[in-house]
């Protein structure tokens, strides 16, 4: 479900993932406040390890200016 929310043209697929797993986990008699939060979990995984990419590069840059000089 977490591929098929970002395949779909919305912007930052905001509430796609979430409505994906709800309905997923009501499908499988889960109860949808599970798949809600198991999407809120998701997307707190994916910007953490944006964060972590992001602090990479503010430190460590993409080497681009040594190449040049």
């Amino acid at each position: 479900v977490t591929g098929i929310a970002y395949m779909i043209p919305i912007p930052a697929a905001l509430g796609a993932l979430e409505g994906g797993q709800a309905s997923l986990f009501s499908l499988i008699g889960m109860g949808s406040g599970i798949g809600v939060v198991i999407g809120i979990i998701i997307r707190m995984r994916d910007l953490l390890w944006t964060f972590i990419g992001l602090t990479y590069l503010a430190f460590r840059g993409l080497g681009i200016v040594k190449k040049v000089e």
